[in-house]
């Protein structure tokens, strides 16, 4: 999990916007678990930083190319 923010952190420019993107993405994570089952290993901040982290890589790929 460490690894995962660290890493989003060294890749923007703006740690606060980072912080509310990931809060959003969790609590909408969180609320949809309400519906569905998760286990407590995907925790909903956890799950934020994995998909951004993700998302992050995806677009330094595509801008390698």
């Amino acid at each position: 999990m460490q690894d995962k923010a660290q890493e989003l952190l060294n890749n923007t420019h703006n740690k606060y916007e980072l912080v509310l993107t990931v809060a959003r993405r969790a609590k909408t994570i969180k609320d949809d678990a309400s519906i569905m089952s998760t286990p407590e290993a995907n925790k909903p901040i956890k799950m934020a930083l994995r998909e951004l982290a993700e998302i992050q890589r995806k677009e330094r790929e595509a801008a390698m190319s």
